[in-house]
């Protein structure tokens, strides 16, 4: 039997084009991204200028571009368990003339080396779900130990409900998404990711691993339905 890792690895590998995809399976996508990768930095105030970025789950690199669009002196580490994904972050950094400021690291971020307070924030969107609860503690607290003081850190995914009325509310809403989107073989595959091999949690839960792992605060910047947008930063 695959391990978590594995399902989510060959389930990514199975899609033909996820620059498309992406936008029929994560609703409202292009808000999420936009305020991951660029929104939050002004909300924030973390000086754009020199940043260097960790993006765990890099995927195809959009996140990515949205970053490296804003100082050319910023830089990022992508990160990513796909080859055939870093193959297209690769493509699309290099049409858009990025491609020199971006590491791409084909790794699974949940077993990855972080090195030692390196990073200025921590990016991630629509990947972290994909672990399992145990992993995200771990990685949680490899993501503290890898930000410099003042450094922070922005998630962008799928959660879930703190209540059970909210979450049957939540997974009906994501399945008529899905059906309105998607049909046959590609909604099967898709409806088995999301309701059997995502692992999403609630806020909450994550915000008490986060605390566990060192991070001294944390706020929801964006938030509609089943997705949402957080940041928590590391004491300066």
């Amino acid at each position: 039997m695959q391990d978590q890792s594995g399902l989510v690895r060959a389930h990514f590998d199975s899609i033909s084009d996820y620059d498309t995809c992406d936008d029929y399976v994560v609703p409202w996508n292009e808000e999420i991204q936009e305020t991951v990768y660029s929104k939050s930095l002004e909300y924030l105030g973390l000086a754009r200028e020199a940043a260097l970025a960790v993006d765990l789950g890099i995927g195809t690199a959009h996140g990515a571009q949205i970053f490296l669009s804003g100082e050319k002196s910023q830089r990022i580490v992508g990160i990513d368990f796909s080859e055939k994904m870093l193959g297209k972050a690769r493509q699309n950094l290099s049409a858009s003339g990025l491609l020199g400021r971006a590491e791409l690291v084909n790794a699974d971020f949940t077993e990855w080396s972080f090195p030692e307070e390196q990073f200025d924030v921590c990016f991630s969107a629509i990947a972290i779900h994909n672990a399992t609860n145990e992993c995200k503690r771990k990685l949680f607290k490899s993501v503290f130990e890898s930000l410099k003081p003042g450094g922070f850190f922005v998630n962008g995914d799928f959660v879930q409900s703190e209540s059970a009325v909210g979450q049957d509310a939540w997974r009906l809403f994501y399945q008529t998404h899905l059906r309105a989107h998607l049909n046959e073989k590609e909604l099967e595959a898709w409806l088995h990711h999301a309701f059997v091999d995502d692992k999403p949690a609630k806020l909450q839960e994550q915000r008490a691993w986060l605390e566990e792992a060192g991070f001294s605060e944390f706020g929801v910047i964006w938030q509609k339905n089943n997705l949402a947008v957080y940041f928590t930063g590391k004491s300066a």
